[in-house]
């Protein structure tokens, strides 16, 4: 029984025999925005790297685990001792992304670097556009298929198999220090896996989008409520929706909650130690009908500030 509902969850979840979610999920792109958008490779005053561990639905057998690295800072851009100068200038943002996804028999890893284009529109208010490129890679252990189907079926049998493919993500990041709207689209090349003899349509990847925007309310000199949304789109599934209210005191220590439409609440807690350490955890209790089988979700993400930690006017700050 046990393993009927690991490999029910498998399809229903996995992305590849279904065309449905076949992106990662994460709860905190409030913490970390670079992973859903190139665009905001650049846009901080500091090179800003990031390492993340998420375990999504604690309890239930063949759950996914996701682990990600990723980094990204300015070329172009100039600073003083105090804060950035020259904001009419343009700059560029580099960066690069790693992630490692695994759920049941399913594992997903991919590599990217990251590229922006970041220029003034008017004074505060800035555009950054970019792109990550890289390659993608499929693997699926076939044999934890073989005990329900006894091996009568060659296609869910034979070992591991896998497949590489190239991949693309473009976004746009509008922002100054009040609020940011961001739009994003990851599989831009729709390309075919077919590790299980899937047809045509059911093996292509499926261009998933992300629209975000958010506001800083100052309630003083000092503390700051960030409220922001995120909806994500991919066809055939509905629209999810995630809503966001973070506090943040000095950009020294945070907290908030979040809701995702028809899935979970979360919690959020961070603190930046020494303007250069940062350390975020969450935890999400499901409230869909797979919220019987599990004891919740927990992600955690360590980073590191390298450069102008004198510098606090950036938009880490504010988001």
């Amino acid at each position: 029984m046990r393993k009927s509902i690991l490999l029910c969850f498998i399809f229903l979840f996995s992305g590849l025999g279904l065309r449905a979610q076949q992106v990662q999920q994460y709860a905190q792109y409030m913490v970390n925005p670079y992973v859903i958008n190139p665009a905001v490779g650049g846009t901080e005053d500091f090179t800003d790297v990031k390492a993340s561990y998420r375990a999504q639905w604690t309890g239930l057998e063949g759950a996914p685990r996701t682990i990600y690295f990723s980094g990204h800072g300015s070329l172009g851009r100039e600073f003083n001792q105090y804060h950035r100068k020259n904001e009419s200038n343009k700059w560029h943002g580099v960066g690069g992304y790693a992630f490692s996804d695994k759920a049941g028999a399913i594992e997903r890893n991919a590599i990217y670097g990251s590229y922006a284009y970041n220029l003034p529109l008017r004074r505060k208010l800035r555009l950054s556009v970019g792109l990550f490129l890289g390659l993608k890679q499929f693997r699926v252990d076939t044999d934890m298929f073989e005990d329900l189907t006894n091996g009568s079926d060659p296609q869910l049998t034979g070992g591991v198999k896998s497949k590489v493919i190239p991949d693309l993500a473009l976004g746009g990041w509008l922002y100054d220090e009040r609020f940011f709207v961001g739009f994003s689209v990851f599989q831009l090349l729709h390309n075919k896996v077919n590790l299980e003899g899937a047809t045509e349509d059911d093996g292509r990847l499926q261009p998933h989008y992300f629209l975000s925007g958010g506001l800083r309310i100052p309630i003083n000199e000092d503390w700051n409520f960030v409220p922001s949304i995120i909806a994500k789109a991919v066809r055939p599934a509905p629209i999810s929706v995630d809503y966001n209210l973070k506090i943040d005191y000095m950009d020294t220590y945070y907290a908030g909650v979040s809701y995702r439409s028809r899935d979970a609440f979360g919690l959020l807690v961070g603190t930046v130690l020494f303007r250069r350490v940062e350390v975020s955890y969450s935890y999400e209790f499901t409230v869909a009908s797979v919220r019987h089988f599990n004891d919740g979700s927990h992600e955690l993400i360590v980073g590191y500030r390298f450069g102008h930690p004198k510098c606090v006017k950036c938009p880490s700050r504010f988001w």
